[in-house]
């Protein structure tokens, strides 16, 4: 078994609202396994409250389009082994393709923001 990698990933930022990213980055070669994703931000309360999310790796949809960008961010009391979304990918190419859109929300106003993609990886050395 190869050694547990955890890599941050940042899009560009969100400048207005209704906004889309759409950024692909390319894994270590090195990687034989992706096994958990998480998302976090500068500004935790407009991903939670306005964002979805669409991850694909190595062509797979691994997250589905509109997919509430909440459900893959976790909080404080969330032990740190328990914070990523458990998978079992192969890397294939390599590259992992994200989408994230900000949406409407009455509940609370746009702000400038920036997320960030986690991923747990396994590499060979």
């Amino acid at each position: 078994m190869g050694k547990i990698q955890r890599r941050r990933y940042d899009l560009e930022a969100f400048t207005s609202p209704t906004q889309t990213v759409k950024e692909d980055f390319e894994l270590d070669k090195h990687v034989t396994r992706v096994r958990g994703i998480l998302l976090t931000s500068d500004r935790d309360d407009q991903l939670y409250h306005r964002a979805t999310v669409q991850i694909l790796i190595n062509g797979e949809e691994v997250i589905p389009d509109e997919y509430h960008a909440k459900l893959l961010m976790s909080g404080l009391g969330v032990a740190p082994k328990d914070r990523y979304l458990p998978l079992d990918l192969e890397p294939g190419n390599g590259i992992v393709k994200v989408a994230v859109t900000d949406n409407e929300n009455p509940a609370l106003a746009f702000s400038a923001y920036t997320v960030s993609v986690y991923l747990e990886t396994i590499i060979e050395q």
